[in-house]
């Protein structure tokens, strides 16, 4: 197949470590994405569509949210954007 192909020129060039942390499934097996995913991952914050019982939209969650959040507040610094005095990444101890 095309990606035995693609990955057969890349799998050399990343590094062992990281290639363990690596699963390939296949897109129609279901029981395989799942499980894979559940090895890291607890069911709660697996996607139902996934075959996980969260139903938040991927990019919803709160952490992703917050993340999101702190990456816009760094792009405004960035670009001499001013925040307001209660900036909660400026003034908060977390």
């Amino acid at each position: 197949s095309f990606f035995r192909l693609i990955w057969s020129v890349v799998q050399p060039l990343i590094d062992p470590v990281t290639l363990e942390k690596i699963r390939v499934v296949k897109s129609s097996d279901r029981d395989s994405i799942r499980n894979s995913l559940m090895e890291r991952i607890p069911m709660e914050n697996i996607p139902a569509r996934y075959g996980g019982s969260s139903y938040i939209a991927l990019g919803y969650s709160p952490e992703e949210r917050l993340l999101k959040d702190l990456m816009d507040h760094n792009n405004n610094h960035v670009k001499g954007m001013q925040t307001s005095s209660g900036c909660y990444f400026c003034n908060s101890s977390h």
